[in-house]
């Protein structure tokens, strides 16, 4: 979370995924999380950040949106140049 009250969000599923797969498919799967960042604080409750991806051989892709699992308050104002401060000395390296 950038210069958000927590460094970290959860994220869950929008809705319900199911995905059946063959044994000799399952061994080949990838699931891929897909979303920008950095993720601007504010952020509230069920907020759509991105997409969760399924892959496998012989199927086609399955995609369900990710959403905000809690909601995260923005940084107050000393928070905020602090981190500002050390983004610029440090290029967001600490």
């Amino acid at each position: 979370m950038w210069l958000g009250s927590d460094p970290k969000v959860s994220l869950t599923v929008g809705e319900d995924l199911v995905v059946t797969l063959s044994r000799k498919s399952r061994k080949d799967m990838k699931v891929t999380v897909d979303y920008d960042r950095p993720v601007p604080a504010p952020i509230q409750k069920g907020h759509p950040l991105g997409k969760l991806v399924v892959t496998a051989p012989d199927v086609p892709p399955t995609e369900v949106k990710l959403v905000a699992g809690a909601d995260i308050q923005r940084m107050d104002t000393l928070g905020r140049v602090a981190t500002l401060a050390g983004y610029l000395v440090w290029g967001g390296r600490r």
